[in-house]
């Protein structure tokens, strides 16, 4: 970064904070965009203090992960009807390849 007339650091692309130690890298593991405080703000897909629940890795490409790494299971005609811890199994009487056929 470089400082400004003020005497605060204004950080490069990629790095947040008042001294610019937060990275989208190392703070977010690369799937976010690091905030001032040490937070993330997590791309599509990815979930968690610092973006390390990814949809498809977690909830098996059929659900959304929360903050906390639980799957949100997808429940539509189109998606399919998923459940399980990882979204992983048909929900209810829900049967066939993609959960679709009642």
């Amino acid at each position: 970064g470089s400082l400004t007339a003020s005497g605060t650091c204004r950080c490069n692309g990629g790095f947040a904070g008042p001294d610019c130690q937060y990275s989208d890298r190392t703070t977010c593991l690369g799937h976010g965009a690091a905030t001032p405080t040490g937070g993330c703000r997590c791309h599509g897909g990815f979930n968690g203090s610092h973006c390390q629940y990814s949809d498809a890795e977690t909830c098996s490409g059929h659900g959304h992960v929360d903050e906390v790494g639980h799957c949100v299971c997808l429940r539509d005609n189109v998606a399919g009807h998923w459940d399980g811890v990882t979204c992983s199994e048909c929900a209810g009487q829900w049967t066939g390849r993609g959960c679709q056929e009642c």
